[in-house]
């Protein structure tokens, strides 16, 4: 606060205090040490920021703080005074000679539990003291924390809803917020009207996270990203962040920190008792990894914890090679997201020394850095030019950049922002690739293409392989530079994953040759001269000769439990030249759902008896059945079908390849699904119940969006992922219809939904860097494009007979009004949100369904494998393998 204000307060309240120096500020508020005069005491005064004084008005603001002066509790700080000083209103209580909470942690980091446990139960206390008597602090942090002689005081009870009270609107459009991002409910932080004492315990539940983590629950790097986290992701466990605490205190934290309010304790106190039982529950014990026994928890602290490694074990059913000398291996903690598909993409630098992964996050796909051995997992910013990046990166030799598409272009980035974002090419959506040392970067710009070479400081695109569409090759993909910069090995893909195999290709010659079958993710190491692998799953190794370019012996098995994604190919894994492996668990990659079905408050529950791992759900007209991809054990997808609430499933689709997408025929009987096999994708047609083989509508080289049919039934609606761009289009069911182009475009339109009346067509469309959502008019685009959401807006579809938008912004539902006459769309609002499964941006299944009368939500609702999403890093780990490939 300005030295003008001091003053004015100062002169203001001679008669009663002597203002002293400033000991704090806010986003409320200046704190002044003071002297009352007339008790001869010292005290804290509070003064509100002049602009937000301003727009509440002292009367209404005076009236509604009175309600704090009834609290008396021995851990609340208790209101003394309130006023206006020369037009500034203030508010005056006892002045505590401590610290805050946020002193504390700044300077500890982390609490000892005892100590945590305490705090937060004294606080609980005081929160429960003021619930009953109707008063919600809505700003519990460490900030309003005080410790006097240890024992915790909650300053500013009530002052955050005096504000809202007093100001209503005006203080909206102040731009000042009420409450703090990382401790906000997600109910306080979409600005809903009605906030009752769960919204404290939330926030106390984040308080207690940080007093034993040592961090909030959420952090990013803006309030935006904050808050979306908030409203989207998953804190990580207590337990893998410390591994000392117990499991009931995990239990309970977690639970303050839900989503949903009724799913928290239902009072402070509950919460409290919760913590009183954690406190006499034992500690976890700790054990080393069952293939590391004897002294290697003492040698590393960080050995992960038996209940854990337990938990890990029995979901991936990992294995390694006995070793003489145990490597070094430590998690690194990923951040939540509601991505599917996360970290498919890491790298670690030659020396070893650092992690980059590729992750998607609230400002859309971002590079995360790790330093090995110290430090956390951070995001890589430079200014805007690491945003809205599309899938994967490329890491120059050197390891000081990045090559990246973003926008449909390839860009060559700067990993410490020295230099501006260089546009390599003008086509690029996926950027996998290599970096060769004569400065060249080898990659695939789509997910359907060849390998193309460009100079890494720009120039003319060389293409160097081109899939053979007659043998059923459909992208190269995953390419790795050999040390003669030279040659490069490259993942060949066809229908699947027991297709694809492992090719060569000379850079001068263009002559190509099969080295692997049945395998992706080469990479070789010169110092083992090894070639290593993975296949369903499985790290191999096989020695090679990369002078004559040849493999030279048998694979070994050497590590089961590495992630691969079957319809890209990808096995994420690093290994660097001092020998640290990188790799994703199988288990942090394939993350099992249970659909439920909810009504429009989120009110509902299981659609089917068991979680698995499900994508596209679609929910049948009548409402008592819903269909899925299932992953099948050997990696495939294939659509099933199951009745709501039990009873067995129906496997639909029985095809060579991929099937999924399904959307259902309006009178419940059949399903319109995308099966891919041999690198070509089929739009087809099958009768639920078997009658018939499935019915081919139309067959293309180009990946399907998920189809969507017209309510009469007579129109399938679905999108082609071209290479330089996108196409809707329609075509009808009946046998022989013409296929029809709705539209071309050069960026991205994804997840079609066609109106009731055949007039509209809603879609979400990637331009400028963000995912929002249209409607256009139908079948003629250019008579009416209407917005209907804000940044971040996906899945879109009808209901309520075209009068509704309803469409996903990560784990939030929102519904718009849609005027199928005018054109006209109203504001959305917010109908329910939760731990439900999406893929921002994704173009092939669908992440959830609605019924067509709007009153019906078909979610996929995450289990808490969620929660175990890492990176596993072993130091020396190559030591290991090139002795297991040793006869």
């Amino acid at each position: 606060m300005s030295v003008e204000v001091s003053d004015r307060l100062t002169r203001a309240l001679a008669d009663r205090y002597r203002v002293g120096r400033e000991v704090g500020a806010g986003g409320m508020a200046t704190v002044y040490l003071a002297q009352d005069i007339k008790h001869d005491r010292d005290v804290a005064i509070k003064v509100l920021h002049p602009d937000l004084g301003a727009a509440l008005g002292s009367d209404r603001f005076l009236s509604e703080i009175k309600t704090t002066a009834r609290l008396q509790h021995p851990h609340i700080l208790p209101l003394i005074d309130s006023g206006e000083a020369d037009g500034l209103l203030y508010y005056v209580m006892p002045f505590v000679r401590g610290e805050t909470l946020r002193a504390r942690l700044e300077r500890d980091h982390q609490l000892a539990i005892a100590d945590a446990l305490r705090i937060a139960r004294e606080v609980a206390a005081a929160l429960e003291h003021a619930h009953q008597q109707g008063i919600i602090h809505r700003d519990i942090k460490p900030e309003n924390i005080l410790l006097q002689d240890g024992a915790a005081v909650v300053a500013d009870f009530g002052i955050a809803l005096a504000v809202q009270q007093a100001g209503g609107q005006r203080m909206t459009q102040t731009g000042l917020s009420l409450g703090t991002p990382q401790y906000m409910s997600p109910e306080q932080a979409m600005g809903e009207k009605t906030i009752d004492a769960r919204s404290d315990i939330y926030a106390l539940g984040a308080v207690t996270y940080e007093m034993l983590a040592g961090e909030p629950p959420f952090t990013g790097a803006s309030v935006q990203a904050i808050v979306a986290r908030v409203l989207s992701a998953e804190p990580q466990p207590l337990s893998m962040l410390r591994k000392t605490v117990p499991r009931a205190v995990e239990a309970i934290t977690l639970a303050a920190l839900q989503k949903l309010p009724a799913d928290r304790p239902a009072t402070a106190k509950a919460f409290a008792d919760g913590l009183i039982e954690s406190a006499a529950a034992p500690t976890r014990a700790t054990a080393t990894h069952p293939q590391a026994r004897g002294s290697r928890a003492a040698r590393w602290p960080w050995a992960v914890s038996a209940a854990l490694a337990i938990a890990l074990a029995l979901v991936t059913l990992r294995t390694r090679p006995t070793a003489a000398r145990a490597p070094h291996e430590y998690d690194v903690l990923l951040p939540n997201t509601s991505s599917f598909d996360d970290a498919r993409r890491l790298e670690l630098t030659r020396d070893g020394q650092t992690l980059l992964v590729k992750l998607r996050d609230s400002s859309g796909g971002a590079v995360y850095r790790k330093s090995i051995g110290r430090g956390t997992l951070a995001r890589v910013g430079t200014a805007g030019a690491l945003d809205q990046l599309d899938d994967n990166m490329i890491l120059s030799p050197d390891g000081k950049w990045l090559a990246v598409c973003q926008g449909g272009k390839t860009k060559k980035v700067a990993m410490d922002g020295s230099a501006p974002a260089v546009t390599l090419a003008d086509a690029g959506a996926w950027c996998v690739g290599t970096w060769t040392s004569d400065g060249h970067i080898i990659h695939a710009q789509s997910y359907q293409s060849g390998l193309s070479d460009v100079p890494e400081d720009g120039g003319a695109v060389t293409v160097l392989t081109t899939p053979n569409r007659g043998a059923g090759e459909l992208g190269h993909w995953w390419p790795h530079v050999l040390p003669d910069d030279d040659h490069v090995l490259f993942t060949n893909y066809r229908s699947n994953l027991a297709t694809a195999s492992i090719d060569v290709v000379s850079r001068k010659s263009g002559v190509r040759k099969r080295l692997v079958e049945e395998a992706t993710g080469a990479r070789y190491v010169a110092s083992a001269k090894l070639l290593f692998f993975v296949r369903a799953g499985t790290l191999f190794g096989v020695p090679f000769d990369a002078d004559r370019v040849e493999v030279t012996g048998k694979p070994v098995a050497l590590l089961n439990d590495v992630a691969v994604t079957d319809g890209t190919a990808s096995a994420s894994y690093a290994i660097a030249d001092n020998g640290t492996l990188a790799y994703l668990p199988l288990a942090s990659a394939q993350v099992s759902s249970l659909p439920v079905l909810l009504d429009r408050s989120g009110r509902g529950g299981a659609a089917i008896e068991n979680a698995g791992l499900y994508e596209g759900p679609a929910l049948a007209p009548g409402k008592d059945r819903i269909a899925l991809n299932v992953r099948e054990p050997n990696g495939v997808h294939e659509i099933w079908t199951f009745p709501v609430g039990s009873g067995p499933g129906t496997r639909i689709t029985r095809s060579a390849g991929n099937d999924w997408g399904a959307a259902w025929t309006p009178d419940g009987r059949s399903l319109v699904y995308t099966s891919e096999v041999r690198g070509f994708y089929a739009l087809s047609v099958v009768p639920v119940d078997g009658s018939q083989p499935p019915r081919t509508l139309l067959s293309t080289p180009f990946d399907h969006d998920t189809p969507r049919v017209s309510a009469d039934g007579r129109l399938v609606i679905y999108t082609l992922s071209l290479i330089t761009g996108t196409r809707v289009g329609s075509i009808g069911m009946a046998a022989g219809a013409q296929d029809g182009t709705y539209a071309d475009t050069s960026h991205s339109i994804a997840r079609p939904d066609l109106s009731p009346d055949g007039r509209w067509i809603t879609a979400v469309v990637y331009e400028q860097g963000q995912y929002s959502v249209y409607v256009q008019s139908f079948p003629d685009p250019s008579l009416r494009r209407v917005r209907i959401s804000g940044p971040q807006g996906d899945e879109p579809l009808f209901t309520r007979g075209g009068r509704e938008v309803v469409y996903r912004v990560a784990d939030s539902v929102f519904a718009a009004p849609f005027d199928p006459a005018t054109g006209q769309a109203g504001p959305p609002v917010r109908l329910f949100f939760g731990p439900y499964a999406s893929n921002p941006g994704a173009v092939n299944s669908r992440s959830w369904d609605a019924s067509r009368d709007g009153e019906s939500f078909l979610m996929l609702k995450q289990s808490p494998d969620r929660y175990r999403r890492h990176v596993v890093v072993i130091l020396d780990w190559l030591d290991d393998a090139v002795r297991r490939m040793k006869p």
